[in-house]
């Protein structure tokens, strides 16, 4: 019982890999086209927490030395000279 393969056969079989590698090529190209777009988001996401943080630093040490200031003020009266 063994099936004849004919040339038509064989030539559906390429057409139809032929289709398939179309149609992944198109996903791949998709794909790259959202990794770029993922990619492009992540960096402005970065730059904004990047800018974030550092304004975050300044005030943080703005605080502490507003604290210090403070804590010399109260300090400073009781120090003998």
């Amino acid at each position: 019982m063994s099936t004849t393969v004919t040339f038509d056969d064989v030539w559906r079989l390429f057409q139809e890999s032929a289709q398939q590698m179309k149609e992944t090529a198109r996903q791949m190209k998709e794909t790259d086209r959202k990794f770029q777009e993922t990619d492009h988001q992540l960096r402005e996401m970065r730059a904004e927490t990047d800018r974030v943080i550092k304004d975050l630093s300044k005030q943080v040490g703005g605080l502490t030395g507003k604290w210090g200031q403070f804590v010399e003020n109260l300090v400073t009266p009781a120090c003998e000279k």
